[in-house]
């Protein structure tokens, strides 16, 4: 057996959101590592992305777990698994167990997948934000504080160093445009509400400019996303899924995203300024305070007090020296945090450690 084999198992109801990227980022680096990368997951888009890149891909059906366990088993041996949530948290200690390997797993959302009764059976828990371990740590008694880490979502480091697009360039064609980068599922529907309460706000101090709405993702409440705001008469344009690499230049030069989790993230490393709001409700405006309780939440992956106050976002928009404070702020908080050469060394260092 390699001393150098990973088996990664992915659960995913989505066809594409942020753990499709967080498993890509990991794969990329696991192989620049020189690991051999095993992922088991369904036959999907981020399967084809993964054996692109040069990973083995193990297809399984979940609806048939003995067969999946039977086919992970027979692509091995490994040397250590990397579970991701729910059913693929499952399969990945079952095959720990039946090979005599370390594991561990990593917790993306507001969940705990009952981990008090698997939480002794893994090596190391690692989770996507402050917010999260906190939640773990406290209702998950027995769990070692130093067996459960944060690895945040790391964006690519080329986006730090791209040009910081001013106020007046991006609002020279007569257009204030938002950006909502997000999965569109039923869990996101606060991002409706937050949408429609900016566009309001814009439309009556900024009454010049045309406001210009742009969706980026796809998901199961696609058509519920639509319906709603077709009927509160919101222009919007639906581009549907993209990929990391082109969803970086539309946020860049929106004058605001509405966005939760990764995209939020990516959003302020490009320098737009942003509003974080996900599944669990609204983070704010990311500026001061907010920015410290969307970093700590994964920007509206955990509940925090935030609101919109007033009207923030228009002083912002209409205030040139105030946008670029707040994209330098934004930017430089993320670049100390979120640098993917950053989360790269950090998971792979967790990797090492549990594999002496």
């Amino acid at each position: 057996m390699t001393a150098r084999s990973i088996l990664v198992t992915v659960f995913a109801k989505a066809a594409w959101g942020g753990l499709h990227e967080n498993v890509l980022d990991e794969s990329i680096s696991l192989l620049r590592a020189g690991f051999r990368v095993t992922v088991a997951c369904s036959e999907s888009r981020l399967a084809k992305r993964l054996r692109l890149i040069g990973c083995r891909v193990v297809g399984i059906d979940w609806d048939y777990p003995e067969e999946s366990f039977v086919r992970v088993m027979n692509s091995g041996p490994y040397s250590i698994v990397h579970a991701h949530p729910f059913l693929s948290r499952e399969l990945g200690i079952r095959v720990a167990k039946a090979s005599e390997i370390p594991i561990f797993v990593t917790m993306h959302g507001n969940y705990l997948d009952y981990a008090n009764s698997w939480g002794d059976q893994v090596d190391h828990i690692v989770c996507v934000s402050e917010a999260h371990r906190d939640q773990l740590l406290s209702k998950v008694p027995g769990l070692p504080p130093w067996n459960v880490s944060v690895i945040s979502n790391g964006i690519s480091d080329d986006k730090f160093d791209s040009r910081l697009v001013p106020l007046q360039e991006k609002l020279q064609a007569g257009e204030v445009e938002i950006v909502v980068a997000s999965r569109l599922d039923g869990d996101k529907g606060p991002i409706i509400e937050t949408v429609l309460d900016v566009v309001n706000e814009v439309g009556v101090n900024m009454p010049a400019l045309q406001t210009k709405v742009t969706v980026v993702g796809e998901g199961a409440a696609s058509a519920k996303f639509r319906d709603q705001f077709a009927s509160s008469g919101v222009d919007v344009d639906f581009l549907g899924w993209r990929v990391s690499e082109r969803i970086g230049p539309l946020l860049r030069q929106a004058a605001l995203s509405i966005a939760p989790g990764r995209a939020a993230a990516q959003s302020l490393a490009v320098g737009t300024p942003t509003v974080a709001v996900g599944s669990q409700g609204l983070a704010g405006l990311q500026t001061g305070v907010n920015l410290q309780k969307g970093w700590w939440s994964n920007f509206g992956g955990y509940p925090v007090s935030a609101k919109l106050i007033g009207n923030e976002v228009t002083r912002i928009l209409t205030d040139p020296d105030r946008y670029a404070r707040t994209q330098v702020e934004g930017r430089e908080f993320m670049r100390s945090r979120a640098r993917q050469s950053l989360v790269d060394s950090k998971f792979l260092s967790t990797v090492s450690a549990i594999l002496k």
